[in-house]
This record gives structure tokens, sequence and C-alpha cells, in this order.
């Protein structure tokens, strides 16, 4: 079995192929056979990362030289089978403008919370039947509000302490999805 998980930010250009390449990075010493994608909600021509974070994900071993923003479609959210975003915002928007995607999708901190400590991956489960539960225990007022608790902020330009930050709170997550994608049958 080969899964499909497509990740969302706003524009394409830090987060979102940040998250791409770590879990990519993550799966490549599992049996897990996915393709990782990433795409922006708002992309705009000619947009590119901030030079400053593309040298820190160098020294992340993410290489972010040669991205190419990927706007995203309906369609993109449809072909895969787990689509996480960086922030709630985000999820939010995605859910309103596609709602058919709100079963499969969560913000990247929300999959993994609740896959660590409350619906964790039963022996037999597939990607299919453990997300359903996952989704099965969230309520859609979960989307209100501005708790940070489920983000990953967006970069910025002269905060290198902020990106070193959201680089930390990306690898440890793709980290964890690994392991619990790494748990499941095919």
């Amino acid at each position: 079995m080969s899964y499909a998980v497509l990740f969302l930010c706003r524009a394409n250009l830090c987060r979102s192929p940040t998250a791409e390449a770590m879990l990519t990075h993550a799966l490549a010493s599992t049996d897990v056979a996915a393709t990782i994608t990433s795409a922006g909600m708002t992309v705009e021509k000619d947009q590119i990362a901030p030079e400053g974070f593309v040298e820190l994900a160098l020294l992340q071993g993410v290489d972010l030289r040669d991205h190419g923003q990927v706007a995203f479609t309906p369609d993109l959210g449809e072909d895969a089978d787990l689509v996480l975003t960086m922030t709630r915002d985000l999820l939010r928007e995605l859910v309103v403008e596609t709602p058919t995607l709100w079963p499969k999708s969560f913000t990247l901190l929300e999959i993994v919370r609740r896959g660590v400590s409350g619906e964790p991956p039963r022996p037999g489960d597939t990607l299919g039947t453990w997300v359903a539960r996952v989704h099965a225990s969230r309520d859609r007022s979960e989307l209100l509000g501005t708790d940070p608790i489920d983000d990953i902020d967006d970069p910025q330009a002269d905060s290198l302490e902020g990106d070193e930050v959201m680089f930390g709170q990306i690898e440890r997550s793709t980290r964890r999805l690994a392991r619990l994608l790494g748990s499941l049958s095919g």
C-alpha cells in the first residue's frame, strides 16, 4: 500500500516544502511507501523564500533552492490520503473551500498530538481506518478560535530564532508522524 500525504501552508515557500522534505527523509528508513507533496493556499507568482530561511534550511538538511511553488487545487486534496496544514486557520480555510476534505484534513501538530496521545494506530489499522477514527474523535467547533496549540508559525524574515523554533517543530512532528505511519498495516 502506498500513501499520499499533502502538506499545505500559505505560499508553499517555507513550511510545507520543509515538512515535505523532512517527512520524506524520516520515511526513508522505514518500509512505508508514500508520496509526499506540498502546496500553498495563496500562491503568488514569482514569490521566493527569504534568503536567510533558505540558508537555515540547508543547515537543517532541507534544500529549498530549486523548490517551485505549487498552488493548492481541490484535486490535489482529493488525491491525497492525508492533508496536513500548518495552522488551524489554514485548516479552517481549506475545509470551508473544500468541505469534502474535512475527514482527512488536520494540522500537522494535531494529527501527531491525537495519534500519540488520543487515538494511536491499532494493530491492523490502515491509514484510512486510523484517519477515520482520529477524525471521529474531533468536533468541527475545534476549528473556531485562535488557540495556537496546533499551529506552526510562519517564518519571519527578521527572526532567525523563530525560524529555528519552526524547524524544530516540523522536524519533531514529521519524525513522530513517520513512526505513526510506520505502525500502520498496508
